[in-house]
Parts: structure tokens; C-alpha cells; sequence
């Protein structure tokens, strides 16, 4: 891709945002939407066996790596501090003032 090429499509990505701004968030979203699927059908246009190949490389190179350490038991038996799955208590009514 030639360098005017690029700066073509910057444009042309400005200029779509410049005219949604001004938009309500519906349109904005269908407007990201149209962006989303034109750039999904573009990628899928695109020749993938060049890529696939770079990833049989990366794939190999990793695995020269030396495996991961195992977790030392005292990290697995303690619990998760700040776990976000955790339940939320619930307070008694007692603890709010009534009106």
C-alpha cells in the first residue's frame, strides 16, 4: 500500500468521524457497525495463506521456550482477595436510617 493510499483512508476515517460526532449514538453505533462488516468482508477477502504461514513460525519458536513453573501450593489454598465473584453481604435494615 503506497503512502497515499494510507493517507487517503485517514481521510476518509476522519471525515466518518467528524460526521457522527453531530450524530445521536444509534446512528453512531450503526455507522461502527457498516465499518465493522466492511472491514470483516475486506479481511476476508484477503489471501490468508501468507499469514498462516507466519503463525506456523511464531507457533514453533514458542515452543523452544521452557515450560512454566508450577504454583506453589500456598498461593492455590488461599483465597482470592478482591475476587470479583464474590457475593456483595447484604446490610441489615437496621443499618439504614428510615424517612
Amino acid at each position: 500500500m503506497s503512502n497515499d493510499t494510507v493517507k487517503e483512508v485517514q481521510q476518509s476515517l476522519n471525515i466518518i468521524r467528524n460526521a457522527t460526532n453531530k450524530e445521536n449514538y444509534a446512528t453512531q453505533v450503526k455507522v461502527v457497525e457498516l465499518m465493522t462488516q466492511a472491514i470483516l468482508s475486506h479481511v476476508q477477502a484477503l489471501d490468508t495463506n501468507p499469514l498462516m504461514k507466519n503463525v506456523k513460525k511464531v507457533k514453533n519458536r514458542n515452543s523452544n521456550l521452557a515450560t512454566p513453573l508450577p504454583k506453589s501450593k500456598s498461593l492455590k489454598s488461599s483465597p482470592p482477595i478482591n475476587n470479583p465473584n464474590d457475593t456483595v453481604p447484604t446490610l441489615p435494615k437496621s443499618m439504614f436510617l428510615s424517612p
